[in-house]
C-alpha cells in the first residue's frame, strides 16, 4: 500500500489486493488485527529485525516522521479493509 502512492502500477493493483485480503480473512479478524495493532500488541517487524527498541534519549526526527507515515498508512488500510470503519 505504501508504494501505491508513488507508483501508479501498484495503485492500479490496490483494489485487487484489498479484495484478496478480504477473501483470506473474515471482517472480525481484520478488525481484531487493527485493534491489536492500535493497542501495541502487534510487534513492529522492523524493530524485531533491527534488534528491538533503542533506549537512546535523543529525539530522532526521521523516526518520528516514519512513525507518523506508518500511522497514516495503517489508518488508510483500515478504511479500505473494514467496511464502515470510522476514525
Amino acid at each position: 500500500m505504501e508504494v501505491s502512492h508513488e507508483q501508479p502500477e501498484f495503485a492500479a493493483e490496490l483494489p485487487q489486493f484489498v479484495n484478496r485480503i478480504r477473501d483470506l480473512f473474515e471482517t472480525h479478524e481484520i478488525v481484531s488485527f487493527f485493534a491489536a495493532l492500535e493497542a501495541g500488541q502487534v510487534p513492529d517487524p522492523a524493530k524485531l529485525l533491527n534488534g528491538g527498541d533503542s533506549e537512546g534519549t535523543e529525539i530522532d526526527e526521521d523516526a518520528i516522521v516514519h512513525a507518523a507515515e506508518k500511522i497514516l498508512l495503517i489508518e488508510n488500510a483500515r478504511r479500505l479493509l473494514v467496511p464502515g470503519a470510522v476514525d
